[in-house]
């Protein structure tokens, strides 16, 4: 068996459930971490032909640098050179700001937008050791037992390890099994709003194609009367389109609806005559398209991320809209932080025996601890740009055309790269050579030697000045000081 770079870690083997973006990724850090792991998927291969595009920041590619996977990623993508725009229903432009400029003068990087399908591929075949990940695995039932885990599946195998982790998206079995397990060993333990805390409020119709050269390489904004808006992040190979809508009723996992083929198609042909700029509108793109799915867009924040051996990472934790591409770096940092508590608890052990229960629980809520402020404030920063977006008050759309592009037009992407200096890292691992940006990062390893000590996630406060920010000042002034007494309380 393939050992990690690291020395290998006895006492504990996790079972990730999940092949995605965060399941793979953690794949990948535990490894690094010499921490034994088994991954499964109910999906037959690491990529199906499914979503658009995943944004990594640059907070997130140097956790990526440090599992030396960066210089993969780059050959997925092209770095934007014109900005990010905003233009009004008719096409026209509202303003264009320098963001991506901004965030290599203060980063040293600016973000990656990355068809997901060849994020997946890259994810599974930089794996050291693919024999630990197994596909066409449908949990049947996962059991807790004072030792451990077992997850049956429905081809009659099974699976054991001291604690299962949950990475398996925003329609979780893990999750499920975890609040049933929580409701016999504690009955009421999860109420009736932790299971309805995730809420389908947007629509979205999203989809990948071809570049296209006329809209140039950049990322753009079109919002719309009625609560509507379509985000393109166009590259000179290929281009990546979501349109929003806001549902009448929000959904929950129990009330949404499904698509169809013949949905997808349809809600196409509903905006194809919405302009996307001076010269083209949306049925343009939506003819060239490579795929394309409608689904309802779930937010929320759950209140308990972890009982007993059972975990959450990701969106089965915290689903945020897409807005601002934070969710994908926000599973990724999760896996980070919980691999350094593993690794820690491991290490203080000495091999001695493998990790107790109440060990793992001390694990998990320091996980969760250091996470959530900066879950909320992301959750409560990419809501309301996305109401900000669709314009989904006259004062949204006032302040869009009005206020807004009469701001510091750095305003904004400061803010953001504000919040992403805070991320978390590998503490166990150098970030090496790194371009050097105008802001300094809290977890920082500028002499290499991979013996930063990483600090908790920052409680988000700049992350709030930017839904300020988005959403235009005093509209948002109710809801930047209730996130901020509610995270700081």
């Amino acid at each position: 068996m393939v050992q990690s770079e690291q020395s290998q870690l006895a006492g504990l083997r996790v079972i990730v459930v999940g092949a995605g973006i965060t399941g793979l990724t953690a794949a990948h850090t535990l490894h690094k971490a010499g921490i034994d792991y088994v991954v499964v998927e109910k999906w037959a291969d690491a990529a199906p032909p499914a979503g658009a595009s995943t944004g990594l920041g640059p907070s997130t590619l140097r956790i990526f640098q440090q599992l030396g996977l960066l210089e993969h990623l780059e050959r997925l993508a092209d770095p934007y050179t014109d900005g990010l725009s905003s233009r009004d229903p008719k096409g026209k432009l509202i303003m264009n700001m320098d963001m991506w400029g901004r965030f290599r003068e203060n980063h040293g990087r600016d973000l990656l937008m990355i068809e997901r399908r060849a994020l997946l591929e890259t994810l599974y075949d930089t794996l050291p050791d693919k024999s630990r990940v197994h596909f066409n695995k449908k949990i049947e039932k996962i059991v807790e037992n004072t030792d451990g885990v077992e997850i049956s599946f429905a081809d009659g195998t099974t699976e054991r390890g001291d604690f299962v982790l949950g990475a398996d998206g925003v329609h979780s079995v893990v999750r499920q099994a975890m609040w049933d397990h929580a409701n016999t060993v504690e009955p009421g333990l999860i109420t009736v709003d932790e299971k309805l805390a995730m809420r389908a409020t947007w629509t979205c119709l999203f989809g990948f194609g071809p570049g296209e050269p006329s809209l140039g390489n950049e990322l753009g904004v079109s919002s719309f009367d009625g609560s509507r808006c379509i985000l393109l992040s166009t590259q000179p190979k290929q281009s990546f389109f979501f349109a929003f809508w806001k549902v009448q009723k929000p959904w929950s996992r129990y009330t949404r609806p499904t698509y169809t083929e013949e949905d997808t198609e349809k809600a196409g042909k509903s905006i194809a005559d919405l302009p996307i700029n001076d010269t083209m509108v949306f049925g343009e793109l939506w003819d060239k398209r490579y795929r394309a799915q409608l689904a309802d867009i779930e937010e929320g924040i759950l209140s308990r991320w972890h009982y007993g051996r059972h975990v959450l990472v990701g969106d089965a934790a915290h689903k945020v809209t897409p807005n601002l591409a934070l969710g994908g770096n926000l599973g990724i940092e999760s896996v980070t932080v919980l691999t350094n508590l593993l690794r820690k608890a491991l290490v203080n052990r000495q091999g001695h025996g493998k990790l107790t229960a109440s060990e793992l629980k001390n694990v998990f809520e320091e996980y969760q601890a250091q996470q959530f402020p900066r879950a909320r404030a992301t959750f409560e920063v990419s809501s309301a740009a996305s109401r900000a977006h669709a314009w989904d008050s006259l004062w949204l759309k006032f302040s869009s055309i009005y206020i807004t592009p009469r701001q510091n037009p750095m305003a904004f992407p400061d803010l953001l790269c504000e919040m992403m200096r805070g991320a978390p890292i590998l503490d166990f691992v150098p970030v090496g050579k790194w371009p050097e940006g105008r802001l300094k990062w809290v977890n920082d390893d500028a002499a290499g030697t991979g013996s930063a000590k990483v600090k908790p996630g920052t409680s988000g406060g700049q992350l709030l000045r930017v839904a300020e920010f988005a959403v235009g000042g005093i509209a948002a002034a109710s809801i930047v000081s209730w996130v901020w007494r509610s995270i700081d309380r």
